[in-house]
């Protein structure tokens, strides 16, 4: 198991990194239930029993907004329930820092921006006719576009000056998550075309950084400096930290003029006082009679989230190890085209499958 994930599961223990694909645990029917959910909607007692009365156990790995959400599924004919936690870390590539104890959380969203991609953030907003914003490739308007829902985003801003230069520039930014290293490039134009671009107020140490300009590599260093011309130039920099974290960060230059210069985007990343990070919050999905109620549209600020135990249980069918966890959950989910609300608590024996 990876270490990343050893971490997600010895904090929370909840649900674990799965396949990408729905594995359906096969269970006989049951005299002593194996995997089984019982409790209260909304004052009315239900129970799940898997392998019983066609009831299955399936688990599964989506995304959403680039992150991975480890899910379970218990289902029978008319009710199912759904427990899913968000990844946390995202920004770790190959190591994970020493383990802290992690506190489950329900999800929510945000009813405000966490952060606002727009053109007046720049220094330089004064010299800029228009931008352009691009997320995961779909146009989303000019000048300003929020964004209300965490995840790792693909920003690209194509931008105009008054005076007719152009340039597109992209990057990836990671919004309401812990981000366990970060830094932002600082762009000194020296005179006679010559330029210089470092990191600055970095969070953790860097070991490398390889520069790109206009996407070709041009060399590894801690700062990088060259002579451009008039003309508009991309210089791009994959930062590698010293704990495992890589991140990459560009800027619009050109080698004579100040006021051509376009940050990078680190700036978009700071969601600002009050913020509760996502990283391992858990989500809950009830359907039932074909209608699907969802925990991250109530608040369940003073909800609960309780795990009493976890034990091994097996190899499924693909040959990946099931666990057996067990826990109480209470807390309120919502019908997001009524706003109508159900109460839920349950106790759970949840099957997941760490590959």
């Amino acid at each position: 198991m990876k270490l990343k994930y050893a971490y997600f599961f010895a904090g929370l223990i909840l649900a674990i990194a799965s396949s990408c694909k729905k594995d359906i645990i096969e269970i006989p029917e049951s005299n002593s239930p194996i995997f089984h959910v019982e409790g209260m909607i909304d004052g009315e007692s239900f129970g799940l029993v898997a392998g019983d009365n066609n009831v299955y156990m399936e688990t599964m790995t989506l995304e959403e907004n680039g992150v991975s959400v480890f899910s379970g599924r218990m289902a029978g004919q008319d009710l199912s329930i759904e427990i899913g936690v968000y990844d946390g870390n995202i920004d770790l590539m190959s190591t994970t820092p020493e383990p802290t104890t992690i506190l489950p959380v329900f999800s929510q969203v945000s009813s405000t921006p966490l952060t606002v991609l727009s053109k007046n953030a720049f220094e330089n907003a004064q010299n800029i006719s228009s931008i352009a914003w691009y997320v995961d490739g779909n146009y989303m308007g000019l000048n300003n576009y929020s964004i209300y829902a965490p995840g790792i985003y693909d920003v690209c801003a194509e931008i105009t000056f008054y005076d007719g230069y152009q340039k597109t520039v992209c990057d990836k930014i990671i919004v309401g998550y812990n981000r366990n290293a970060n830094c932002e490039l600082n762009v000194d134009v020296l005179g006679g075309g010559l330029v210089n671009v470092a990191p600055a107020n970095a969070t953790a140490d860097i070991d490398f950084i390889n520069w790109y300009v206009d996407s070709v590599y041009v060399g590894q260093s801690l700062e990088f400096e060259t002579t451009f011309s008039t003309a508009l130039a991309t210089v791009t920099a994959d930062v590698h930290f010293a704990n495992g974290v890589v991140r990459t960060k560009s800027v619009v230059l050109n080698g004579y003029d100040s006021q051509k210069v376009v940050n990078d985007f680190t700036m978009f990343e700071n969601e600002g006082l009050g913020f509760i990070p996502r990283d391992y919050n858990i989500r809950i999905k009830v359907t039932k009679n074909g209608e699907a109620y969802y925990s991250d549209l109530s608040d369940n600020s003073s909800s609960k989230v309780i795990i009493s135990a976890v034990e091994y249980f097996g190899l499924n069918d693909a040959g990946f190890a099931v666990f057996k966890v067990s826990g109480t959950i209470g807390g309120k989910l919502q019908h997001p085209a009524s706003g109508s609300e159900m109460n839920l608590s349950m106790n759970i024996v949840f099957g997941v499958e760490v590959k």
